[in-house]
């Protein structure tokens, strides 16, 4: 029977089926007529067996795998004699990268909802997926909201991961730049699915990811758009070009019902995250590695932001102003007072812990003893490390290693407070080997995935004691 199938002598199999002989084979075959079927092609030959298969997983394995190998006619033919197009998850249809083979799923009622296939999709870059997003908006009208919930969450992850072409293109489809809910890595963490701060617009996301171009492209119109909360969560991420972007368009920085700044509260509640490396490890945060929130603080000040807290406020900036080099300190209270942005008695609140005021007498100690050697020797301010250096200087790299490799990197990123992009950006310098596209997807469906790879070591181009420092 086998090499009849596999040598296409249709009539012979004919006589076969007429003569009352079964085609079922025993139980101990890895191979079947309609697997050989398919494999050759042969589409009188797939025919006849469809038509004579009373097995209904064989008749939908056939569509699995012509789905897979793009053989629409197969495809046609498999769902023509009683296979269930429901047996083909729309995702996996959709990585076939085949227009024509989507099209006919959708005419026979394919599942195009449950698991959001249409957003994975568009996080997977899968360009032939926009068109027959399109087409299934056109044939199912009945499912236009669901369909748009997915452009909406893929939108507001490709502004997550800094992905200016498709975010043109998801516009392009429809998708809401201002429809608040989930990016596509959100929706199978429950921590962050349950957490009502994850529901976000994708103008939101792109002004906490900082690309101010994508920004630019959602267009924020003042006229319409909260600038001030939008200004807020850039603020809070610490991204200066997309701040000064929402003040040229008129935003206020001081929106609170005391007139006081939002976003001055979270840019200084956020000193501690700049340098996430130091933090967790309890060192102290040195100014160098805080230019970033030095500039946003700055650029609120001199637009006039006022910082008028309550009392969880005060405590919370306290608490990361300890983690902090007491240069800072002394830096960011002489801004506040310059800029008269609050009142002496806010600052005596802010500064009264006795932990506090060592920290001041350190700052004017450490700044006596630059006085003191300034003729002889004047210490260049320190710098930035870029690269490899700059992310050895945040990140255990081992630690991160195995924590790409244990959940989906927006956990990762809530860990450290960061976006998602930061951290693929970290494993990018560090040459930290990431997951593939649909790993995670995979393993939340059960199929076999990847093993994770051997870390590999970093070039020799980086200095020996830097290593030693970082992954001992």
């Amino acid at each position: 029977m086998l090499q009849l199938c596999r040598e296409g002598r249709l009539f012979e199999l004919q006589q076969w089926i007429a003569a009352g002989r079964s085609i079922v084979m025993p139980s101990d075959y890895r191979k079947s007529p309609l697997g050989i079927a398919v494999q050759t092609g042969f589409h009188s030959l797939i025919e006849l067996l469809l038509q004579h298969e009373s097995n209904q997983g064989a008749k939908n394995a056939v569509l699995v795998e012509a789905c897979q190998e793009r053989q629409v006619g197969v495809v046609e033919l498999a769902l023509q004699y009683g296979a269930d197009p429901r047996a083909v998850a729309f995702l996996d249809a959709l990585l076939a990268w085949d227009r024509r083979v989507v099209s006919v799923l959708l005419e026979r009622g394919a599942d195009v909802v449950t698991d959001y296939p249409f957003a994975r999709a568009f996080q997977m870059r899968i360009r032939t997926a926009l068109g027959c997003y399109l087409d299934c908006r056109r044939q199912r009208p009945d499912l236009a909201d669901a369909l748009q919930q997915q452009a909406d969450m893929a939108l507001r992850q490709s502004c997550s991961d800094k992905n200016l072409k498709w975010v043109s293109l998801l516009l392009w489809v429809g998708a809401d730049p201002r429809a608040k809910g989930l990016a596509v890595d959100d929706v199978n963490d429950p921590d962050i699915a349950n957490d009502p701060e994850a529901q976000r617009s994708a103008l939101q996301e792109a002004c906490i990811s900082g690309h101010l171009e994508i920004v630019k492209r959602l267009k924020p119109d003042p006229a319409s758009d909260d600038l001030s909360e939008l200004l807020r969560e850039a603020s809070t991420f610490a991204k200066r070009d997309v701040i000064a972007y929402l003040l040229s368009l008129g935003a206020s920085p001081n929106d609170k019902p005391n007139g006081g700044s939002s976003a001055l509260d979270g840019c200084l509640r956020a000193l501690q995250w700049e340098d996430s490396y130091h933090f967790h490890s309890n060192n102290v945060i040195p100014a160098s590695n805080l230019t970033k929130s030095r500039a946003v603080i700055g650029l609120l000040l001199e637009h006039g932001a006022l910082w008028r807290p309550d009392a969880r406020t005060i405590a919370d900036v306290r608490k990361a102003m300890y983690h902090i080099d007491p240069d800072v300190i002394t830096e960011i209270t002489d801004w506040l007072r310059d800029h008269h942005a609050c009142d002496d008695g806010v600052l005596h609140e802010l500064l009264r812990t006795p932990k506090m005021q060592e920290l001041l007498r350190a700052s004017r100690r450490s700044k006596l003893s630059a006085r003191g050697n300034a003729v002889t020797s004047v210490p260049k301010p320190q710098r930035l490390p870029t690269g490899i250096a700059r992310y050895l200087a945040q990140y255990d790299r081992k630690h991160l290693y195995k924590q790409v490799w244990s959940a989906p990197m927006p956990r990762i990123g809530k860990h450290y407070g960061v976006t998602r992009a930061e951290i693929a950006k970290a494993c990018r310098h560090l040459h930290i080997p990431t997951p593939p596209q649909g790993y995670w997807i995979e393993k939340e469906a059960g199929r076999p995935v990847s093993a994770p790879p051997t870390l590999p070591p970093l070039p020799a181009s980086i200095p020996k004691h830097q290593t030693d420092e970082r992954l001992s």
